[in-house]
């Protein structure tokens, strides 16, 4: 008898199989798109990506990102819940970060550049929401 376990272990020989069969017993999560288990990477509401190219796939097949610029705004958009009209089927809500970058900068959320987006994230004090981070299940 072949379990699934064994079959990953004999289709993957890079995976350690004692840390692989240690995650197993624990509540392991495996990536939505190339199905490596994992015990840290992306939370994607509701779904998992294990590495920043599995983000990438998310935010292209299921956003339709143009470039990985585009799903790495997409992803910050979605963690911070300031997505809006341009990304309707992001996570939006956060009207209190929405209202205070636009005092910043003049521009909603979504129409700043990648790098825009960034500095004003790590200048001020927003917090990530329930809807897309990385974190580490251990």
């Amino acid at each position: 008898l072949v379990t699934i376990a064994d079959n990953i272990l004999l289709h993957n020989p890079g995976i350690d199989a004692d840390k692989f069969k240690m995650c197993v017993d624990c509540v392991v999560r495996w990536c939505s798109y190339c199905g490596k288990p994992m015990t840290e990477g992306y939370y994607l509401t509701d779904l998992y990506a294990c590495s920043e190219e599995c983000r990438f796939r998310h935010y292209k097949e299921d956003y339709g990102a143009k470039d990985k610029d585009e799903a790495a705004k997409m992803y910050l958009l979605d963690c911070y819940e300031i997505a809006g009209d341009k990304y309707p089927d992001l996570c939006t809500g956060n009207t209190k970060c929405i209202n205070s970058i636009m005092e910043e900068t003049g521009k909603h959320p979504q129409d700043l550049t990648l790098k825009e987006l960034e500095d004003v994230i790590e200048n001020n004090l927003f917090e990530v929401g329930d809807y897309a981070y990385y974190t580490n299940w251990n």
